[in-house]
């Protein structure tokens, strides 16, 4: 997670430019969007119901940046809105002065090596009475990092079955984390944050 964070952190200097704007490559920043990084702390930190505007505004930006963005079906993989927020609040403390939509791009680039880049189906997957959904795409990048550890000696095949839900608790025991035999998105953070680690190839 802080490979992870170092690179949201360094991709400030790497953002590409807009796609969509007008000739000079400007564009009008809606909503929340147009806040600094402090007010956005301000609202973190309280958790206060305007955090939901944040939530929304991030939401519809990563859908925009999944329609104009080449080779991309979801910049932010498996991560939830909670992950997204938790990982700007983390950039924001730094930058308190920082647009808020800055912090945003900065995000989606520092995440674009893990982007999903395909179309893939969403699958419920279960364990231990409880239950998530995940894209299969997401399983197979899992069931990768399990074998690189050592963990799973199953088929790479997007399935979730007993062998993969044994493996994922073997690496939560082993890193400490809950054990929930499920690809939860703690879990998904420590094993999936960086190319490295069952990235996107």
């Amino acid at each position: 997670m802080c490979r992870f964070l170092l690179s949201l952190c360094l991709g400030l200097a790497l953002i590409s430019p807009v796609r969509s704007a007008d000739q000079a490559g400007r564009f009008a920043v809606k909503g929340v969007g147009v806040q600094r990084c402090a007010q956005f702390m301000a609202a973190w930190e309280a958790k206060e119901k305007t955090l939901y505007a944040y939530g929304g505004w991030v939401e519809g930006f990563l859908s925009a940046d999944n329609r104009y963005r080449k080779d991309t079906f979801d910049s932010a993989g498996w991560r939830n809105t909670n992950v997204l927020l938790a990982l700007l609040a983390h950039h924001c403390k730094g930058h308190p002065d920082q647009p808020f939509v800055t912090a945003v791009r900065a995000m989606i680039q520092a995440m674009a090596p893990t982007r999903i880049e395909a179309e893939t189906p969403l699958i419920e997957v279960r364990a231990k009475g409880k239950a998530t959904l995940i894209y299969r795409e997401t399983l197979l990048r899992l069931q990768r990092a399990l074998k690189e550890r050592g963990l799973y000696r199953g088929r790479i095949d997007g399935r979730f079955g007993k062998g993969t839900s044994k493996a994922l608790e073997a690496y939560q025991k082993r890193a400490g984390i809950p054990v929930t035999g499920l690809p939860d998105q703690f879990t998904l953070m420590r094993l999936l944050s960086t190319p490295e680690s069952g990235g996107k190839h």
